[in-house]
Formats: structure tokens, C-alpha cells, sequence
């Protein structure tokens, strides 16, 4: 029953914002859509993209504007149009196979690993995020490992950025990965 905001809502908020932000001397390095979950499942995402670069273009132009996305829903081509429009795309893949993509992201909708693989190439150079996590969701062992370092090679992002949870996640059974392992995954991703 959520009522997503339009995109002139979206659009005037940012202005009025950017605005104020210009009015004070201030200035931002990057406008970031984030969302309060997945911004793409925004119903009118592309209108909402061209309504914040518009803003920005008028505003505060040459300032950045990236996404953090899922990449679940890179299947709408007003999706792909409105994630190519954009300054930097960072997109979630943090599996190598089905069951493990099912297991470390839970998706509510029908997408799998090989839709997020199929649609991937179909962005302007984008940048992989992959979360390492010990516990219930556990992605480090040597095949979940070797299989998400195969996908990422297929998929050939412009960079990949690996990390682990930061803050107690909601759920208790989830662990952070010790500095030292992240190290052995990302040189063996560079090997």
C-alpha cells in the first residue's frame, strides 16, 4: 500500500533541497539513489532519473549521480535506460550460483542469479558490490567462493568492491568476515 512518490515530487524535493544546500555555500559530491530498500522498484523509474538529473543539471550541475542497486529488476528496459543515464552504477552480486543467490539474497520476486547474469551486460560500465558474510548466509567457502569469482568474470564489470556487514545485522545468526579473508577472496578474484 506504499505510495511511491512522482517524479516531479522527487524532482522538486531535490531541487528544493539543492537549493538550500547552494543557498549555504555547500555543495555535494554525489547524489546517491539508494532508496529505502531497492530504487528500481520504483514503478516510474526512468522519469524518476531524468527528474533528479534534471535537477541537478540546473542546480548544481558536474555533480555526480550514482545508483546502489540489487540488479533484480534489470529485465524493464526503462531500467537499464535510466541506470545508463546515470554517473556510476553499483550493482549488488554477491553469488556465484542459484542456490547460493537464493540464499544470501532472499528475493521476494521471481529472479535468479542467471537474470541478473543475462541483463548485467546490458549496463554502461558498472561496478560489482559483494558482501562476505559468515553464519546463517554464508558465502565464503571455497566453491560459493570460486563459483561468485566464474560469474564475475562472465559478467566483466568495470570493478569489483568486496566488503562485509559493518553494524549488527537484524538478523543475530549473520557475522562479519574477518579483514584477513576478504584479502584472500579479492587476490584470488585479481589472480
Amino acid at each position: 500500500k506504499y505510495r511511491f512518490p512522482t517524479a516531479d515530487e522527487v524532482g522538486d524535493g531535490l531541487r528544493a533541497t539543492l537549493q538550500d544546500l547552494k543557498a549555504r555555500g555547500e555543495t555535494l559530491d554525489c547524489i546517491t539513489l539508494a532508496g529505502n530498500g531497492e530504487p528500481t522498484l520504483h514503478p516510474d523509474f526512468l522519469k524518476v532519473v531524468k527528474a533528479i538529473l534534471s535537477a541537478r543539471d540546473e542546480i548544481m550541475p558536474g555533480v555526480r549521480c550514482d545508483i546502489l542497486s540489487n540488479a533484480a529488476h534489470l529485465d524493464r528496459p526503462p531500467v537499464i535506460e535510466g541506470h545508463n543515464l546515470l554517473d556510476a552504477r553499483y550493482m549488488k552480486l554477491d553469488a556465484g550460483n542459484e542456490s547460493q543467490f537464493l540464499n544470501m539474497n532472499s528475493p521476494v520476486t521471481e529472479v535468479g542469479i542467471w537474470d541478473v547474469v543475462r541483463h548485467l551486460p546490458k549496463l554502461k560500465d558498472f561496478i560489482v558490490q559483494a558482501m562476505f558474510t559468515h553464519g546463517r548466509r554464508d558465502n565464503t567457502d571455497e566453491k560459493s567462493v570460486v563459483d561468485w569469482i566464474n560469474t564475475v568474470k562472465r559478467v566483466k564489470p568495470l570493478s569489483v568492491q568486496i566488503y562485509t556487514v559493518d553494524r549488527y545485522p537484524a538478523d543475530k545468526k549473520i557475522h562479519k568476515v574477518e579483514r584477513s579473508l576478504l584479502e584472500e577472496i579479492a587476490a584470488a578474484l585479481t589472480d
